[in-house]
């Protein structure tokens, strides 16, 4: 019953990918139409994601337990393609590669969403949000696309196969998402296959999680930003029209 899990993730990603379109349809006009959207979507997605680690749990009865924060600074084995040796830490790893996902993603959400649509303080006002917004969907993916994964096939498979098998089903739906399109589906790949082996290797999600909130973060703060910078353009203009 183990691969009863990839079904359930591949279904609870298309529940969210449809409730994320439904209701963007229903936030136009809103003050901020990401801001309305996220504060409807997140908590829904939370529930999903806590009801598939729940069937995933009682379908697979001999499966592993990595809710938790694990051992941050346990040996990392299996990276040595990131120029990463077999027993370097992960408090090193983790570390490092927080700060290059979240640089990369920077650059590739300021190219896609934020260069030329973005003010200076619509960021600053975009930041609580963020930060809030990105708690919750960190932990929401994390638990849909980590826990349930490494639970159910961590005890039949390699590691490096349950990674793969994650990196697909977290990349493939990002095609919708931001970053989006080719870009977004190999970012999201490659977090979800190095994200799942720290999980593995751990014992826990601490990791996965912190690694994983940090560039959610940048995201937020530009879609928000973008979001609250075109609605200021357009009252100015609108403003503008009637005096």
């Amino acid at each position: 019953m183990s691969w009863v899990a990839p079904v359930i993730v591949a279904a609870g990603a298309m529940i969210l990918i449809l409730l994320g379109r439904r209701l963007d349809r229903t936030v136009a006009g809103s003050g901020n139409p990401v801001v309305a959207l996220h504060v409807r979507y997140q908590p829904v997605a939370l529930l999903v994601a806590l009801a598939s680690v729940g069937l995933v749990r009682l379908l697979v009865p001999d499966h592993a337990d990595y809710l938790a924060v694990g051992d941050w600074s346990a040996s990392a084995s299996g990276l040595g393609i990131l120029g990463v040796a077999d027993g370097d830490s992960w408090m090193t790893v983790g570390l490092t590669f927080l700060v290059i996902m979240t640089a990369v993603t920077a650059l590739v959400v300021w190219l896609q969403v934020g260069r030329g649509r973005v003010s200076g303080s619509a960021v600053l006002l975009a930041v609580p949000w963020a930060v809030a917004f990105s708690i919750v969907n960190a932990l929401t993916e994390e638990l849909l696309f980590r826990l349930t994964i490494a639970e159910a096939l961590g005890p039949v498979l390699a590691a490096g196969a349950v990674a793969l098998i994650s990196a697909v089903l977290f990349g493939i739906p990002h095609w919708f998402g931001n970053p989006g399109r080719l870009p977004g589906v190999l970012l999201a790949g490659f977090m979800g296959w190095f994200l799942t082996l720290s999980v593995l290797q751990t014992g826990g999600l601490g990791w996965a999680w912190a690694m994983h909130v940090v560039p959610d973060i940048v995201i937020f703060t530009m879609l928000v930003a973008a979001a609250q910078t075109a609605r200021n353009r357009s009252v100015s203009v609108a403003a503008g029209v009637t005096r």
